[in-house]
């Protein structure tokens, strides 16, 4: 019985854009540059901007969360852990404070498929920003948001814990320490 609201009215949302390659200057900064490979992985940004480079992108809040919205990886998302740039292959929502970020990341990894369905109708799957930012999703109250979101943190806390534990478990393996 909650409202849905359209992802333009919870927040901002942006395309992002790519810093001139041939400029001197633009890359190899300390602002991450997000693109579709570097969403949904534990490693950091394969790229990053200078504060010049990012005047030449579009940058985002830690906290906003990414959706790849065109090729193979289309409906593939993540959340900026610190202020980040981002290509033209992502769409960027900037939650307002009617919305936690980590339930709007959650939320919109619910409409992936969604997401994957709209952008199919051509050779390359694309969804438009104006098709992105028409996509509604749920909106409880915040308190229960937020719980959700406790809760979420949790899990990832308890999964990323397994992670070490698998990666020390096959190192000794492969030394032969078993």
């Amino acid at each position: 019985g909650w409202p849905l609201e359209a992802l333009k009215v919870l927040g901002k949302v942006s395309t992002g854009g790519t810093p001139p390659g041939g400029r001197d200057g633009m890359f190899g900064g300390s602002i991450p540059f997000l693109t579709p490979g570097d969403l949904e992985s534990d490693l950091p940004a394969k790229r990053t901007v200078t504060e010049s480079g990012a005047e030449h992108a579009v940058t985002v809040r830690a906290g906003a969360a990414l959706v790849c919205c065109i090729g193979a990886t289309i409906g593939k998302s993540d959340i900026a852990i610190q202020r980040s740039a981002f290509n033209q292959q992502l769409n960027a929502v900037d939650w307002s404070s009617s919305i936690d970020d980590i339930y709007g990341l959650m939320a919109l990894r619910a409409l992936k498929p969604i997401i994957i369905s709209r952008g199919a109708s051509t050779t390359m799957p694309i969804l438009k920003k104006s098709s992105f930012e028409q996509l509604q999703i749920c909106v409880p109250p915040l308190p229960l948001q937020q719980t959700f979101a406790t809760r979420i943190a949790s899990i990832e806390a308890l999964k990323a814990t397994h992670r070490r534990a698998l990666a020390a478990l096959q190192q000794r393996a492969f030394a032969g320490q078993l």
